[in-house]
């Protein structure tokens, strides 16, 4: 098959995913229940309470597009889609931004997400429910991200040296 036909293959498949099954399937949690089973979960694994899952982006590399290409170069300079994805504790899919190039940063992308904006109106309501994530986003109230240059022994570095570990577990469980 020609890279052409893979493209319109691949798109339509996706597309048909997202109107047929996304709705269904990949669900940020809603209902407090949810949460807080899912939160139970990622405290039994990393010791955190208030965790409903784990953010990161990931680069979905692709063919040199024909409008803005200069956007969708990354910082590996290859051409990219910059992919946003919140996952619960046995790494079902929550959210996925695929809306943003390659030379968008995670903090960018984390920004203009629904995801995010769901923590916080969560917040604003009382709750204290929190991400994972790595220090490529801010420290928001619910965001927990390792606090880089934190003086040893500090409750900073403490913190910090706790989250990396249990990044490592999490990631071998």
């Amino acid at each position: 098959m020609s890279q052409p036909m893979i493209c319109r293959s691949i798109h339509e498949v996706t597309s048909l995913i997202d109107l047929n099954l996304a709705k269904e399937f990949v669900k940020f949690p809603i209902s407090r229940s949810r949460r807080q089973e899912i939160s139970n979960k990622f405290e039994r694994i990393v010791g955190f309470p208030g965790i409903i899952g784990a953010v990161d982006c990931t680069f979905v590399i692709m063919i040199s597009p024909s409008e803005e290409e200069h956007n969708h170069v990354n910082r590996h300079n290859q051409h990219a889609k910059n992919v946003q994805i919140v996952c619960d504790n046995e790494l079902v899919i929550l959210n996925v931004n695929a809306a943003h190039a390659g030379s968008s940063h995670d903090s960018f992308i984390w920004k203009n997400s629904a995801a995010r904006e769901e923590l916080n109106r969560s917040h604003v309501e009382g709750q204290s429910w929190k991400v994972l994530a790595d220090s490529g986003y801010p420290l928001e109230p619910w965001t927990m991200t390792p606090i880089l240059g934190a003086r040893v022994n500090s409750p900073e570095w403490k913190y910090t040296k706790a989250h990396m570990q249990r990044d490592e577990i999490a990631l071998k469980d």
